[in-house]
């Protein structure tokens, strides 16, 4: 069933209280320019108010799921399926907490580098209960969303209050979107009527909450040519009422989402908000030895993917890399000073990465004054940096011992590290025929990386 035909369906409650019939949507050019002369409303003034997204930062064909519902509560006075149980909601909320989901609004999508299992919860018409129900769950479980409201239908019967708006939107836990001015169908209007609807909803939220909204949801998923273009003047992000899982292209104004129904089922759910490393990369496969290690240090923000769809698992690793993800997996902590070495430009990506693994003795560089952040790095260069991360601790002998048959090509300055790498099942050798090889100095790959620090570190 389509959102028109939904909302068609719950139109016999709402139709004489909250919804703007067409007719009075009728704007003439005379009205819309006196409308304008009273609300004026120019791009640049937008942009002031803007939180300044750089579409540029976003990483394209990055998969992101965006949800889409209405109201949440078992007190059904429209269409059913509009209606999503509370207790169901619920179930949905732990599912994200448990699995390790994060919630975000359109403002964090200028940082989705930051999350590596990122949704986004809509809802739309700023229903009552999107305050009574949904807004305490949300606290309750340390979750965001975004409401996109319709400012001429606030303060109506069965709807949020502009006073309950300006709390949301201060709460730091909701996004206040716009869902046009008056909730009219764009694909019946010309363009200053939409024009008009876009920029006059855009300033009365702005003028309630201080904020001015960079998302624009289609009412009734209607949209033309015309409303696109008007769409990308105003807003940073065109959301439409339904469709498939968003992959991020250059196309911000066609977003599509998933429908939430009264008879969507936990099943249904959990395939909506997959993000697992194999439902995101097209080059990890769910059956490969690997894949559960990647997941792991995916998921922990340790490793990120290569592009927004390829992890790239057999690529060789450098040296720059592998100090970045151990600077990751000690949290990033704020780094000062100077390292030795010359071929580290200051403000390159790995820079602090660099500078920390220095100064925590994690890497003295190749020589005393070059680290060299794009060579390939060893196996056993690997796990000197991981043995040194992890404090250098004393270890037993066992290169021999566990009959490695290459255990006498690993270097004497990494017979320590790679012992321990042993002793605590980092390393675990390489098949290769009727042998087990420990390949010293073969260079190490991400997916070898990501294992080590998974069976260490997750």
């Amino acid at each position: 069933m389509d959102n028109r035909k939904i909302l068609r369906a719950a139109s016999a409650l709402l139709c004489t209280s909250v919804l703007v019939s067409a007719s009075a949507l009728a704007l003439d050019e005379q009205a819309y320019a006196d409308a304008q002369n009273d609300a004026q409303i120019s791009v640049s003034d937008a942009a002031q108010y803007s939180v300044g997204l750089q579409k540029s930062d976003i990483q394209r064909k990055r998969s992101v799921p965006v949800l889409m519902y209405h109201l949440i509560s078992d007190d059904i006075w429209g269409s059913r399926e509009m209606f999503t149980s509370p207790s169901v909601f619920r179930q949905q909320l732990q599912y994200l907490k448990d699995h390790g989901y994060q919630t975000i609004t359109f403002e964090d999508l200028d940082h989705l580098e930051r999350y590596p299992k990122p949704v986004l919860l809509t809802f739309d018409d700023g229903y009552a209960d999107n305050y009574t129900t949904v807004y305490p769950m949300l606290k309750e479980f340390g979750m965001k969303a975004t409401f996109f409201v319709v400012p001429n239908n606030l303060d109506r019967q069965r709807l949020m209050t502009r006073e309950q708006i300006k709390e949301l939107s201060a709460s730091g836990v909701v996004s206040i979107q716009s869902h046009s001015l008056t909730h009219a169908n764009m694909t019946k209007l010309n363009a200053s009527q939409q024009e008009y609807e876009m920029k006059e909803s855009q300033r009365q939220l702005r003028e309630l909450t201080g904020k001015s909204p960079i998302a624009l949801t289609y009412p009734e998923g209607g949209y033309t040519k015309t409303t696109l273009s008007l769409t990308a003047r105003y807003y940073h992000f065109g959301i439409c009422a339904g469709g498939n899982r968003w992959k991020i292209s250059d196309d911000f104004y066609t977003i599509p989402r998933y429908r939430m129904h009264r008879s969507t089922t936990m099943a249904q759910f959990e395939d909506y908000v997959d993000q697992s490393v194999s439902r995101i990369f097209t080059d990890v496969s769910a059956s490969k030895w690997s894949t559960p290690y990647i997941e792991q240090v995916y998921s922990a923000n340790y490793m990120r993917g290569t592009s927004g769809d390829t992890f790239q698992p057999t690529k060789t690793l450098t040296r720059a890399e592998s100090v970045q993800i151990l600077y990751a997996l000690a949290g990033k902590p704020a780094v000062s000073g100077q390292t030795p070495f010359h071929d580290v430009a200051s403000g390159a990506w790995y820079q602090q990465a660099v500078t920390w693994a220095y100064q925590k003795r994690i890497t003295s560089g190749v020589l005393p004054n070059e680290f060299r952040p794009n060579d390939p790095i060893s196996r056993e260069q690997l796990v000197v940096m991981l043995y040194r991360y992890s404090g250098s601790p004393a270890v037993s002998n066992l290169l021999h011992k566990k009959h490695y048959a290459d255990a006498k090509q690993v270097s004497d300055w990494a017979q320590p590290a790679m012992n321990w790498a042993i002793a605590n099942g980092v390393i675990s050798g390489i098949p290769s025929g009727h042998k087990v090889l420990l390949s010293p100095h073969t260079n190490s790959t991400r997916e070898q990386v990501a294992t080590m620090i998974a069976k260490r570190f997750c």
